[in-house]
């Protein structure tokens, strides 16, 4: 980075010193600790012909943490939030049919709150924040209660949705997977647990509201998560015929060659005639 300085004339600025400013030393953990602050001094170098120096400038850089601990952090709530993407299935939406393109439904997903969470250490992990990915959208990520192991999130996310037979289908055979984390900027985010809500409801165009369990990894109960779920109109989506398309280009060609195997007979019939 650079840093210039500048000198007002009227009521205008000049330019006249210039010095770099490095910040490669924050990586280095032994020199961030503790928040210490990072002196450094500089000479300041003339802009009208970038050799003479000037002066001298004492300045100083703290990192509020260790930085490679607030790169692992970052990574390591990245790679949490990850997760969710790999538990549902990454299908891409087909094209919307004529039939269907006019067809839409708005579904209303509510994280109203979190009740009685627990962990291994109630006075450390103490910041929760919700996250989960429905179908084929992105994450939605709540923001963080700070202090409050019952926190009230408030979450509204609205979603337009195009009525599909592969919307049916996730719906009839998937869970909202609702993850919810413990923020910490200094380590590892800490994952309270996972509450599993399944969306077959939806599909029998009914809504989804009440309390879930949220369960650790050992399946242990560590609290519970209110959310609603429902959608904006009547849900329904036409049913996928009996028929499938390759049914349907099977009998075309069988109808296909039966039309050419007559016109065969019939041209066989007329050059018969025609000799006799």
């Amino acid at each position: 980075m650079v840093l210039e300085m500048y000198r007002t004339n009227g009521v205008e600025y000049i330019s006249f010193a210039t010095c770099n400013v490095s910040f490669k030393d924050l990586l280095d953990p032994s020199l961030t600790n503790d928040s210490n602050c990072l002196k450094y001094y500089n000479d300041l170098i003339s802009t009208t012909d970038n050799i003479t120096i000037i002066g001298n400038i004492e300045y100083t850089i703290r990192a509020m943490i260790p930085m490679n601990q607030a790169i692992k952090a970052y990574k390591d709530r990245s790679l949490a939030l990850n997760l969710l993407s790999n538990t549902t299935t990454s299908s891409i939406e087909p094209p919307i049919s004529a039939n269907t393109r006019q067809q839409y439904n708005e579904l209303t997903i509510e994280i109203i709150e979190c009740q009685n969470i627990k962990s291994k250490d109630n006075e450390k992990y103490k910041n929760p924040f919700v996250a989960y990915k429905f179908y084929i959208y992105d994450e939605v990520i709540t923001d963080t209660i700070w202090g409050n192991l019952s926190p009230k999130f408030n979450n509204v996310n609205k979603i337009m949705l195009s009525m599909s037979p592969s919307l049916d289908r996730y719906l009839r055979t998937s869970s909202l997977s609702i993850a919810v984390f413990n923020d910490d900027k200094t380590e590892e985010n800490y994952i309270f647990g996972v509450a599993n809500i399944p969306l077959s409801e939806l599909a029998n165009n009914n809504s989804i509201h009440g309390l879930f369990d949220i369960n650790d990894d050992d399946q242990n109960k560590v609290g519970q998560i209110l959310v609603n779920i429902e959608w904006d109109k009547d849900y329904s989506v036409e049913p996928i015929p009996l028929i499938s398309k390759y049914d349907e280009y099977i009998a075309k060609n069988e109808n296909s060659q039966k039309n050419k195997k007559h016109i065969k007979e019939k041209e066989r019939y007329l050059i018969i005639k025609v000799i006799y």
